[in-house]
Parts: structure tokens; sequence; C-alpha cells
């Protein structure tokens, strides 16, 4: 018996989508806490969607916008050509060491080979979640597949880093990185998000998103991410401009009462270390980490701008721009924590003119059917959550991070796939050659 194109094996397609969005959030910092290893599971299911995406499904390019698919490509030939020709000699797989973190938990250092096949893995990913997600059911099977696994990863606890000498205390929690877990309560807070905002779901399922919201809220809050708390502020911001009067003034009600909900949730130590935390942003007299030092770190690598302007350096080679000329402040070399800083560096200024022109048109598109009748409060939240990524793109650094793919991923089968049957009714036009298909 043969599989058509035409009639793909759905259980196969359903139990990877939902697989990825169920393990996103289980990674080194639950290993002391469960009993098999579950941080690679997302790596192969992953493996396992991007595998059953090239081999059965359809229109495997057409949710992004050209623009997006345009920065991808240049991407590819970019680090083909770097790591083939120029620095083949980095292009290695193979462990560098182990970073210890407190209470043993312990993450491998990789080599380039695996950083840049991470990369990619990640890239390909966001295509197979806006090919083969198919409708708004299936969307809201995902959101509620993600919260109930991040949400488990909550109630496993993770790991909780700690700064005694100034209190601090922040969850890492399956990430073994507190500004990853905040990434993650934000696609988890706009994920659930949309699914609440269709009045077309059950009491059941709109109860689940309602509690997913609230996990979300509480990772974010939980992280103690400054980037991720200016995120929700704006991403949600722009929510409530597209929400009509009433459901502005409901939204806003239960976004105040389910904040102080998962905040009452917060453990003490964690509780504290919020307004300590943020009382630094204004009078800098505490720096908890090295990592903290974003100005130094930024002003190190805009001086070497010379080396990497034109052409870039390469991907995952960002760090050889100051190896040499990093400040002693830092005690040690880091990444721009900066995602138009680091695109930049890696991919000169034709890559980042890529990136900045793919993010427009995601946001333009993002704006149109945010702004019509008829296209589904789905695209409001989903705008949200894209201005949420761009305003955290501005503090930190959202390349490396598995949220932002799968969200990136989610975005596009929104504006595309899911509005293509609606738009008719909405009354706008998207762009030249944006207009969604029908469905």
């Amino acid at each position: 018996m043969t599989i058509s194109k035409s009639n793909p094996p759905e259980p196969i397609r359903l139990f990877f989508l939902f697989g990825v969005a169920f393990f996103l959030s289980w990674g080194p910092g639950l290993q002391h806490l469960v009993f098999l290893n579950f941080s690679r599971l997302f790596a192969v299911l992953s493996a396992g969607l991007v595998g059953y995406w090239l081999l059965l499904g359809k229109k495997r390019f057409g949710a992004f916008p050209t623009q997006y698919n345009l920065f991808c490509i240049f991407i590819l030939v970019h680090t083909v050509i770097a790591y083939l020709f120029v620095f083949p000699e980095d292009f290695i797989f193979e462990y560098t060491g182990v970073v210890y973190y407190q209470d043993g938990f312990l993450l491998p250092g990789v080599s380039r080979g695996y950083s840049v096949t991470r990369f990619f893995l990640l890239l390909l990913t966001a295509y197979a979640v806006s090919s083969l997600l198919q409708n708004r059911r299936e969307l809201h099977l995902f959101a509620l597949a993600y919260g109930s696994g991040f949400t488990l990863s909550l109630f496993l606890g993770g790991h909780v880093w700690s700064h005694g000498a100034i209190g601090f205390y922040r969850a890492t929690g399956g990430f073994l990185n507190a500004n990853a877990l905040g990434l993650a309560g934000l696609l988890g807070f706009f994920l659930n998000l949309a699914v609440c905002l269709d009045s077309g779901v059950g009491r059941r399922t709109r109860a689940a998103g309602f509690l997913f919201i609230l996990a979300g809220l509480y990772g974010i809050l939980a992280s103690v991410s400054r980037n991720s708390l200016a995120a929700l502020a704006c991403g949600g911001m722009v929510v409530a401009c597209y929400l009509p009067l009433l459901k502005k003034i409901r939204w806003s009600v239960l976004f105040l009462c389910l904040l102080l909900v998962a905040a009452a949730l917060l453990p003490e130590e964690i509780f504290l270390t919020i307004p300590r935390r943020l009382f630094t942003v204004f009078t800098g007299e505490v720096q908890e980490s090295h990592t903290a030092f974003r100005p130094i770190l930024w002003a190190d690598y805009l001086r070497q701008a010379g080396s990497y302007f034109t052409l870039g350096l390469g991907l995952a080679r960002a760090t050889e721009a100051i190896r040499e000329t990093y400040s002693p402040e830092l005690l040690g070399l880091y990444c721009p924590h900066q995602t138009y800083l680091r695109i930049l560096v890696e991919f000169g200024i034709v890559g980042l003119a890529f990136f900045l022109g793919a993010l427009a048109m995601l946001v333009k598109r993002g704006v149109i059917l945010a702004s019509g009748r008829g296209t589904g409060l789905e695209n409001t939240a989903m705008l949200g959550l894209l201005v949420a990524l761009a305003v955290y793109g501005l503090i930190g650094d959202i390349l490396p991070h598995r949220p932002v793919w799968i969200a990136l991923g989610v975005i596009a089968f929104t504006q595309n796939r899911l509005a293509g049957s609606l738009y008719p009714e909405s009354g706008n036009s998207l762009p030249d050659g944006e207009r969604p298909p029908p469905s």
C-alpha cells in the first residue's frame, strides 16, 4: 500500500506537531527531576517533523512572506560559503567542555558544527509548523499541547539560579536559562490568548486556555527576565489596541487578575527579586552577572565594526569580533545579547537588511489582518506575539531559543493559511503577492 501526497498519514503529522509543542520546554534544566533525559526529545521530534514536512508537506514555503524566505536563503548561502571556503576548520562536531551550574546541573559545551546544525533545524521547524498546521482547531490543540507541556515542566520544578551575595533568585525552568524560560512564557501567553479570544471555542477549551495563560505569566515572572517583561508589556498593549472597547476593558481586568494570581504563586525569594532587579535598570547600582554589562558589551562590538560590517563573520562566529579586544569588566567572551547587533556581526549589513525587511513584512501583514473585520482575533494575538519578539530582540538575543522559531511558524500559519478563508470578509487587501490563498 502506497501513501499518496494528497492523503498523508494524519496521525503521524499530528504526533510530530503536538509532540514538538509539548516537549519544547523540556531541556537540561530537568536533568535531576525525571528518570529519562528528555532534553534531546525535542530535537528528535523536530527532526521527525522536518522530515515529514520535506517528504509529504504541501506549499512548504508559502506561509512566510517572500522577504522572509529571501532572508533564510541568504543565511544558507552565507553559511555555506563561510564554513566551506573561509573557515572550514571551524565546522567541527565535538564537545568543548562542561559548564557547571549550581546544585550539580551540567551543560556540555559544543563546537560550532553543532550550533549551526541546531540553528538550521530550528529554522526548518518553523517552516514545517507553518506548513503542516491546517485549520483553527489544530492551532488550538497546538496551543493547548504547548501550554500543558510548559505547565508540567513548571510543576516538575527545574533549575533555580541564585546569587547569594545580593539575594537574587531566578527560575530557569527546563532550559537552564532564565531568559529562555521568559520567552517560553511569552509564547504560552500569546498562543493561549489566541485560543481564548476565539468566541467559538467551548468552555473546557477556554478554561484550559486561561490556565495556560496563567502558566505563561508565571513563567515570565519567575524568570525575572527584564527582556520578557518589556516584551509582554509592548505585545500586550498592541493586542489591546486592536480589541473592541468592551473586550479591551474585559481583557484588561482579566489580565490584571491573572497577573496578581501568578505573582502570588511565586516563591518568596523570586517575588522579592523582581522589584530589586527592575530597580537596577534605573540605578545601575547592582550588576548581578557578567552578561548584565550590556552597554560595555555592545560598545566592544561596535568598536570592531570594521571587521564585520560589510560581509559578516559567519553564523555562530560573533565572538570572534572581540576575542582579542573585549573589556576586562566582562571577564570573558559573550555574544552580543542583542538580536539586531548579532545579525549585523554574523551576516553583515546585507543580512541585517534582509532580516529587517522580513520583520517589517510580517508586521505589515499582521497589522492589516488585525485591523480587518472577519479575519479572526487570532491575528491580533499573533501580532502582539510578533511585536513582543521584536521588542525582546532589542535587549536580548532571540536566535538561539526554541520558542522563537515555533512562534514564527505559528505566526506565519495564522497570517496566511488561517486567514485565507476569512480574507474576503475583511474588506482589506494584503500587499502584492501576500494575499492568503483560499483554504
